[in-house]
């Protein structure tokens, strides 16, 4: 005997079924990057320089004095000698000016790393996006981004960055745009392309292409 669903007891099974996959799917992709030498490195530096930027303005609030340890106006009244060298007091010694290194190096933290989580969002979201049009559309689309991609890879990045230094004064924000775009134009445009064309032989995607008009913007 057929038992009918109502839609909506239907409704909540589904997403449940869509939830246990993505939490499957994200725990195998978790095992695959702790799988891999170089993505465990990496997340360990990110993971580093992140508890750096947040225990400065601790350390500046509850253990160190601020006329010692400031970053920019702080001085070692304690050393005889400036630059001083690494001693307990300051762990990796003090500049010519007698500012403590290691409070330099916390607090430039917080800004170079949003300055580089902001690079990369950029870099990915452009490559992603210049990589899969061109591995999907091919032809004289693929070529003409690709030859772009090759423009901006023989592009001198730094020597473009200190001359918009000088012209217009770039911030941290434009800074991290512009070696975004860079970045994203790029390299990393012809490597997510190459990704992307083992996505475009996929049995669904030329079901896609075979589709009616509508219904293949949808499904794409």
């Amino acid at each position: 005997m057929a038992v009918d669903v109502a839609p909506q007891d239907a409704a909540p099974s589904i997403r449940k079924v869509r939830l246990n996959l993505f939490m499957r799917s994200l725990r195998e992709n978790w095992s695959l990057f702790l799988g891999t030498r170089i993505g465990v490195i990496g997340l360990v530096i990110i993971i580093f320089y992140l508890v750096l930027a947040l225990a400065h303005p601790i350390l500046m609030n509850t253990v160190w004095e601020e006329r010692v340890y400031d970053p920019v106006v702080g001085y070692a009244f304690d050393e005889t000698r400036q630059p001083a060298p690494p001693s307990w007091n300051h762990l990796l010694g003090t500049d010519p000016l007698g500012r403590d290194v290691l409070s330099q190096l916390m607090h430039s933290a917080r800004t170079e790393f949003l300055l580089g989580l902001l690079a990369a969002i950029v870099t990915v979201t452009i490559g992603t996006t210049i990589g899969a049009v061109a591995a999907y559309y091919g032809s004289v689309v693929d070529t003409i981004l690709m030859r772009f991609a090759d423009l901006m890879v023989m592009m001198p990045g730094i020597s473009i960055l200190i001359v918009l230094s000088a012209l217009i004064g770039v911030g941290h924000f434009e800074l991290a745009l512009i070696i975004g775009i860079l970045s994203g134009f790029g390299g990393a445009s012809i490597l997510l392309k190459s990704q992307a064309l083992s996505v475009v032989v996929k049995p669904y995607i030329e079901a896609a292409r075979g589709a009616p008009r509508g219904a293949r913007r949808q499904k794409i």
